[in-house]
């Protein structure tokens, strides 16, 4: 019994923090401030001048996770491109939370432009009064999903338990 209740205790908090998966940059170390950069979607490229790629980092569910709502994501992917000299992150696939994960899912590539096309690159869908909109609804729908969820396990063992019976 203590090595059930010792693995289980093992996987939530192993599986607490999102997944991240980063291609072509190694892990960064920690930095004190996060500097600002901004997000774009892949058809506001073409508006760069000359950009450099760092690398790519996917982040994602990693079973068991809590805080991985748009803006947690989005701060992590910010953390890793501060901490490599980016200032853009082009976000190339992200996910809402549905019934498969309730964590907001995304890809990005962390890129350096020159300041004078980064400004321009300001985007309205990425502001940060939007991404809380956003991220405080998923939190809301993530809930309803987690409790619909608890509601049917209810339901499925009580009616398991009465077909033994």
């Amino acid at each position: 019994m203590k090595i059930v209740a010792g693995s289980i205790l093992g996987l939530l908090i192993i599986g607490c923090a999102p997944s991240v998966k980063r291609i072509g940059y190694e892990k960064p170390k920690e930095i004190g401030t996060v500097c600002p950069i901004v997000f774009i979607k892949p058809n506001q490229i073409g508006e760069i001048d000359s950009a450099f790629k760092i690398g790519t980092i996917k982040v994602g569910d990693a079973g068991f996770t809590n805080e991985c709502n748009e803006s947690d994501i989005l701060y992590i992917i910010q953390n890793d491109a501060c901490s490599v000299g980016g200032n853009v992150a082009m976000i190339k696939k992200e996910k809402t939370p549905d019934w498969l994960s309730t964590c907001y899912r995304a890809e990005a590539d962390i890129l350096k432009v020159p300041d004078s096309s980064r400004v321009k690159l300001e985007s309205e869908y990425y502001r940060k009064e939007n991404i809380e909109k956003r991220a405080d609804k998923n939190d809301t729908t993530q809930m309803i999903i987690m409790g619909l969820s608890v509601v049917a396990g209810l339901v499925a063992g009580l009616w398991m338990a009465n077909s033994i019976n």
